[in-house]
């Protein structure tokens, strides 16, 4: 049509479309051969594809005890009770929880094909754990209860999981291990309540005792009897519970008959006080230990431990130098600051940037120079404070001026009325026990089931004056080094560390 004639509406009724026959067919058939080609594709992207591309099974696993973790091929999948996909071909599954003996479910895994998108083949895996060690379970249970107390209470925008009271119904999971004994389970109890600090740990605690005496049957005659035997053996508990936990305590067998008016507070019991014939003053390796008034025959170094009697230590233990810091690392013994600077002290230097557990070795290597019947180690909390009390207030401080940049030498320090130095300031002090917010319960509990951190105490050259006093209480992890961290061993003569 030329390109300048007017298009009339009689010519657009009068046009046609017209299309072409393909390979000799014609358009009617080919455009119903490409419809049925299209709709076969599509069946076949849908129906058949996704399981050539990711051919496998999903698998629905459960474990006895619940929040078992799922490996596959070595990687963490998830944790039960969850559903994970697995690849098609010789797979390595294993499920494995604290405690229990691993599980190997390893399997050669099938596909389906046809559907998998919207019927994906399934099955159903449930793991039965061997409890292999149930004191280690629970006493992991208390470390990481303890982790969370310590970072303060739930809110609204993060909740602390309930480990503690997993743990105390995991360890009735399995039919065939040996039940626990009333001690372990006191002591699991009372090694927790130790470290409650608000109420929702204190719930928390109410529901796992309660799991622990009734061997994982709550409401039983056994969890009854049980809080009535610990509540009359440990009478600080249920002042705790009442203050912290008075709702779910209150129905509590027992705490009728107990008081639940919390006492204060302290950390030297009064067993601290036991009478013993005064000790003479004693000196290993250099380091000089006093009787510590009213501590009964428990000695004290007299002064923080030097460089140069560490120096000494390394040279019989190789492996705590500092040369040996990546392996003491990748064994969780001692942080990346473990010993720094320690070549430029001098001998006379409190050293510092010493771990608990380097601490402790310390202790252990000259406990083999002590006289028959002692034994050094790191004092306790309640030795280190009767020692710091027993001493009053002689003595300059060496707290943060503004101008110190580290500790002051050991020799040449004023000693305190009881004839020690610088209890207070100059470095915070390694203790060897666990802390505990409630250290007035259940002593030796943790002994048994520790918590995460170690106490420490005293204050450092960087604390300002006025802050820390004979009372204050701090914590570190026990592999935990500081320029601001030091120690002092003590000395018993009964074998005892408090």
């Amino acid at each position: 049509m030329p390109k300048d004639r007017l298009v009339t509406e009689q010519d657009i009724d009068a046009a046609s479309v017209r299309l072409p026959s393909l390979f000799g067919l014609s358009p009617g058939r080919w455009l119903a051969a490409a419809a049925a080609l299209l709709l076969a594709g599509l069946a076949f992207s849908v129906l058949v594809l996704p399981g050539i591309l990711r051919p496998g099974t999903r698998f629905r696993f459960s474990s006895a005890p619940t929040g078992a973790a799922v490996f596959l091929d070595g990687a963490y999948a998830g944790t039960t009770p969850c559903e994970v996909f697995v690849p098609e071909g010789r797979r390595d599954i294993r499920v494995s929880s604290p405690g229990f003996r691993e599980e190997d479910l390893s399997r050669i895994v099938d596909k389906r094909l046809f559907a998998s998108a919207f019927l994906p083949r399934t099955e159903a895996v449930e793991a039965r754990l061997t409890l292999e060690d149930g004191e280690g379970l629970w006493r992991g249970a208390v470390r990481e209860f303890s982790e969370w107390c310590l970072a303060g209470e739930p809110t609204a925008v993060w909740q602390a999981p309930p480990v503690l009271e997993s743990a105390a119904a995991a360890r009735f999971t399995d039919p065939t291990a040996s039940a626990p004994s009333w001690e372990e389970r006191r002591d699991f109890v009372l090694a927790a309540a130790r470290l409650i600090n608000h109420s929702s740990a204190a719930r928390e605690l109410v529901r796992a005792a309660s799991l622990a005496f009734g061997s994982g049957k709550p409401d039983s005659p056994a969890a009854t009897d049980g809080w009535k035997q610990i509540l009359l053996e440990e009478p600080g508990l249920a002042g705790l519970l009442g203050e912290l936990a008075q709702k779910e305590s209150e129905s509590l067998p027992g705490m009728a008959e107990r008081t639940t008016a919390r006492t204060a507070v302290s950390a030297v019991p009064s067993e601290i006080t036991a009478a013993g014939a005064a000790l003479a003053p004693v000196t290993l390796r250099s380091v000089r230990f006093l009787p510590v008034p009213g501590a009964g025959r428990r000695l004290l170094a007299e002064t923080e431990t030097t460089a140069g009697q560490y120096a000494a230590f390394l040279r019989d233990r190789p492996e705590w130098g500092a040369d040996r810091l990546e392996r003491l690392i990748s064994e969780g013994l001692v942080t990346g600051d473990y010993l720094a600077g320690f070549e430029n002290a001098l001998p006379d230097e409190p050293v510092r940037g010493v771990s608990w557990h380097a601490a402790r070795a310390y202790t252990v290597w000259l406990s083999g120079s002590a006289p028959a019947g002692f034994r050094a180690s790191l004092p306790s909390e309640a030795l280190w404070e009767t020692a710091s009390r027993s001493g009053g207030e002689k003595g300059p401080r060496i707290w943060a001026d503004g101008v110190r940049t580290g500790p002051a030498p050991a020799s040449g320090r004023i000693r305190d009325g009881a004839g020690f130095a610088d209890l207070l300031g100059n470095l915070w002090e390694w203790c060897d026990d666990s802390f505990a917010f409630r250290p007035d319960i259940g002593a030796d509990a943790a002994l048994r089931f520790p918590g995460s951190e170690r106490s420490v105490r005293g204050g450092s050259w960087a604390s300002p004056e006025g802050t820390v006093t004979a009372l204050t209480r701090g914590s570190f992890p026990p592999e935990w080094c500081s320029p601001f961290l030091g120690f002092r061993p003590a000395l018993t003569a009964d074998g005892r560390g408090d």
